[in-house]
This record gives C-alpha cells, sequence and structure tokens, in this order.
C-alpha cells in the first residue's frame, strides 16, 4: 500500500470514528457549550448528538410539545452546529445555528405561525386583530442576552377585527433591526382597507407610528367606524394614524434585550 493510500485509509478511520462518537454524545452534553436564554425552559430533553426529541419548550407564556431536533452537518464546517427543529404546534419549521466559538444562537430559514389567540392578553388594543400571523424569519441572533441581525416577515393571513365577519385581506409587515431598535414597514395586498405606513420602536419601548389607511368599496360601515377609534379620517374614506408613545412594560420585554446603540451588547 502506498504511503498517499495509508493516509486516507487513516482520515477515513478517523472520519468514521468521529462520527460514530457524535451519535452517541447525548444532547444534554452539547448545551453545555451553548448559551441559551435563561426564560427558556426544556422539560423531557432525550437523544444524541444527531437527533433528540423534547416533550416540552416553554417562553414567557408560550409552549410547544413534541419538539423533533435533528442535526444539519453542513455548519459543522463553519464550526458551528446547526439543527432543523420541527413542531406540530404552531407549524414550526426551523433551522437553529449554535455558534460553539461564538457562544450565540441564531434562527435562519424558519417559520412559524400563529393564530388571534396571541393577542387574547393585550388589554390595551382597543381592536384586536383576527387571522393567521405567518412569520417566515430570515436571520435572528442571539448572544451576550441580546437579540441582534432581525429579518423577518410576518404574513397577515385572512385579516380581520374580532367581532366582524368581513375579510379585508392579506397584510405584509417586514421587520429588521437598527442601531435604535426595530423598523416595521407594513403593506397590504389589494385588499378592502388599505395599509402602507411604518412603525419603529426602540429598546426602550417607545414607538413611533406613520400609517395611512383607505377604505375601499364593500368595506362594512361598523369596520370604518371601529377604524375611527383609533385613526384620524383626513378625507373621503382615508384615514392616518400618526402617534408616538410607549408600550406597556408587560409588551416590551423583549425590546430590552434588543442590540441597540449604546447597549453595551
Amino acid at each position: 500500500m502506498s504511503s498517499r493510500s495509508k493516509k486516507w485509509v487513516i482520515l477515513l478511520f478517523l472520519m468514521s470514528l468521529l462520527l460514530s462518537l457524535a451519535v452517541n454524545i447525548p444532547i444534554r452534553q452539547v448545551l453545555r457549550y451553548v448559551q441559551i436564554p435563561d426564560k427558556i425552559q426544556l422539560q423531557g430533553l432525550n437523544g444524541s448528538f444527531i437527533k433528540a426529541s423534547i416533550d416540552r419548550v416553554s417562553y414567557q407564556g408560550y409552549e410547544l410539545t413534541g419538539v423533533d431536533i435533528e442535526l444539519a452537518p453542513v455548519c459543522l464546517l463553519h464550526l458551528s452546529v446547526c439543527y432543523g427543529i420541527k413542531s406540530d404546534d404552531y407549524e414550526l419549521d426551523a433551522l437553529v445555528n449554535a455558534g460553539v466559538l461564538t457562544q450565540s444562537l441564531s434562527l435562519k430559514e424558519s417559520k412559524v405561525v400563529f393564530d388571534e389567540s396571541i393577542f387574547d392578553s393585550n388589554t390595551q388594543l382597543l381592536v384586536k386583530p383576527k387571522g393567521e400571523f405567518a412569520i417566515s424569519i430570515e436571520d435572528v441572533t442571539f448572544q451576550d442576552e441580546y437579540f441582534s441581525n432581525i429579518k423577518l416577515t410576518v404574513n397577515w393571513v385572512d385579516a380581520g377585527i374580532q367581532g366582524e365577519k368581513q375579510i379585508l385581506g392579506n397584510y405584509i409587515a417586514d421587520v429588521t433591526s437598527e442601531e435604535s431598535g426595530l423598523l416595521i414597514n407594513l403593506k397590504d395586498q389589494n385588499s378592502l382597507l388599505s395599509a402602507t405606513g411604518s412603525i419603529s420602536l426602540n429598546g426602550k419601548g417607545e414607538y413611533s407610528t406613520k400609517i395611512s389607511l383607505g377604505s375601499k368599496q364593500g368595506l362594512n360601515p361598523s369596520i370604518k367606524n371601529a377604524i375611527g377609534l383609533f385613526a384620524k379620517q383626513n378625507g373621503l374614506d382615508r384615514y392616518t394614524f400618526n402617534k408616538k408613545g410607549k408600550l406597556p412594560a408587560n409588551s416590551s420585554g423583549f425590546l430590552k434585550h434588543l442590540k441597540t446603540e449604546g447597549s453595551g451588547a
């Protein structure tokens, strides 16, 4: 056997050894090297480095059950560990990247779906939305207790107002992180109630909204009346919602963990 052939045999042996070891490494040992936010609670974590499951994941009142986890080997080339995570709850399908050297977690190419019940506990809303909220996450990073690199899209499907039967249409919100906080750009998809504008939020929970609304033929008068509760009419079937304020403490906890200018992150 030539010297070159011997090197290939040794290399293949070492790769096979590492793979066999990885298959048997408990997933709990892997998590020792990854910083998980304190408020994320894991119950019933079982399995290996390659494939695992979690009975229940809890975070600030939200829960996922029957979570399946599987390694995505391609990330090992970049000194990080990636897992595909799926659950029937909220139609979760996520790719979590755990940076071993950077001690960071990031979500990429992920999606999750919520219904209108997520607004049930919010007593500050005069008008509560209904419909389905499909969130597509291009990137979100968590490191040193701060979130950064946020880039995601919220698609509000079959949008409406709770208590009203009429469906308004579909709306899209593009969410990105900035030095000062979050910027949300809104637009509708040929809906009965047109909507364009933006919302900015900073780490202190302070917000500024600039949204233009327009009602089209066929919009129920009761919905127009509901719009009048929070928006100013400035023309025939035209409204504006320009407001500055501060979110209540129970709604702005996430913003305190945004990586912004001066946050020290």
